[in-house]
């Protein structure tokens, strides 16, 4: 509730609860990506982004193939909650419409992609492009599969 002149109106930190609760449902959504497709598609990644230490991001093919997968495993759900909440339906979890359950949308989005698909593509990468005896496409897959599986493993356990 906001009062004329842009100052809150109710309890003492409910406009700081809300925020923080708001957050709290976008990060936990973020977390819970879907493990199946991480670990299928991060090894993929990490083993084309490996191939030269002179590429130093995951942009070109290999970043278009981490931007599907997601899109596949997690992007297709958040993007119709997206819509839903921009439609004024429910937000996610039950949240109220509007900027807040926007923002926890968003929030799902980067948390989920950075966490379950970004990170152990990256790992992967990191580790093959030192590889120096023609391997580090192999040794990229393997960390990246690992560090998929693992991240899969402590996101679980803490949203559990």
């Amino acid at each position: 509730q906001v009062a004329a002149g842009g100052r809150h109106r109710g309890p003492p930190g409910g406009l700081l609860r809300a925020v923080l609760e708001t957050l709290w449902v976008g990060a936990r959504l973020g977390l819970a990506f879907n493990p199946l497709v991480s670990v299928l598609a991060a090894p993929a990644v990490a083993a084309l982004s490996a191939r030269s230490p002179r590429e130093h991001s995951l942009l070109g093919v290999p970043g278009l193939l981490l931007l599907a997968a997601w899109f596949a495993g997690d992007g297709l759900a958040a993007s119709r909650v997206a819509a839903e909440v921009l439609g004024s339906g429910p937000g996610p979890s039950g949240a109220a419409s509007g900027p807040a359950a926007l923002s926890a949308v968003v929030l799902w989005m980067l948390v989920g992609s950075a966490v379950g698909y970004a990170a152990p593509a990256w790992a992967g990468a990191f580790v093959g492009r030192r590889v120096t005896h023609g391997s580090g496409w192999a040794s990229a897959a393997v960390t990246a599969l690992t560090a998929s599986v693992t991240l899969s493993a402590m996101t679980g356990a803490v949203l559990t």
